[in-house]
């Protein structure tokens, strides 16, 4: 798993929503703690900071925005022992000016 991976949980235990989650560090830099958010509809009192638009992921089918407050900080084993027991699922990696624009 490396920077700009994305996942959905399998079932509503990691996320209730269903959310895709996005991988913003480089988990070979510090595979201890790897930064992931998750996206969420546009709303506007959610973070507006960055804004994504169907097209920027085939997940994204209306304007999302990054839910930053709701980072999380999983060490590099953990998501790979969650996406081998079949509780992450894959899907299509970030495109990497994407991927830049929500850094």
């Amino acid at each position: 798993m490396k920077g700009g991976d994305t996942f959905k949980p399998a079932d509503g235990s990691v996320d209730k929503f269903m959310h895709l989650w996005v991988i913003i560090s480089d988990p070979e830099q510090d595979p201890d703690e790897v930064l992931i958010v998750s996206l969420t509809a546009a709303h506007p009192k959610k973070d507006t900071a960055s804004i994504l638009q169907p097209g920027d992921h085939p997940a994204l089918y209306k304007p999302t925005c990054v839910a930053y407050d709701l980072a999380n900080a999983p060490s590099l084993s953990e998501l790979i022992r969650a996406r081998d027991a079949g509780d992450l699922i894959p899907t299509q990696p970030m495109d990497a000016a994407i991927l830049d624009r929500i850094r």
